[in-house]
């Protein structure tokens, strides 16, 4: 028997989730199996996309932390675990001659990032993140003085 409980104009609904929808009180369903597949197939085009110019690196990991277990998160991470990828501001473009790009950012190994982008590019923008980088450290090592 579901519980019954009244709303704010005395609108009488239930517990059941497509009452409680009806009254707002829920948001919409999550994705259903047409939403899984648009999500399938944007992600398929994103992987058919590269990196054409780097504006700037707004960061680095070592790992990737959704790739792994419970387990494997809790632990020191291992060597043969370790990736370094950046995070890249930059423009993304497909082959197709037709696409002119657009600005994105993602995260990205130097590997991938030197198949498509000069070196000396990528290495000014190393440069300039390692500048930003030392001095944001320094900024909070002395934050940490200061308790």
């Amino acid at each position: 028997m579901a519980n019954i409980w009244y709303g704010e104009e005395g609108d009488e609904f239930c517990d059941r989730r497509e009452c409680l929808r009806s009254a707002g009180r829920l948001g919409p369903k999550k994705r259903g199996r047409g939403a899984a597949a648009a999500a399938a197939a944007q992600s398929a085009a994103l992987q058919d996309e590269f990196v054409s110019e780097v504006k700037e690196i707004l960061g680095h990991r070592r790992c990737d932390p959704s790739q792994f277990d419970i387990t494997v998160r809790r632990n020191t991470l291992a060597e043969k675990n370790e990736t370094v990828e950046y995070l890249v501001q930059g423009i993304f473009t497909t082959d197709d001659d037709a696409d002119l790009g657009g600005g994105d950012m993602r995260w990205l190994n130097l590997d991938t990032i030197l198949e498509t982008v000069d070196g000396a590019e990528v290495k000014q923008a190393l440069k300039a993140y390692e500048k930003a980088l030392c001095s944001a450290l320094k900024k909070d090592c002395r934050e940490c003085n200061r308790g």
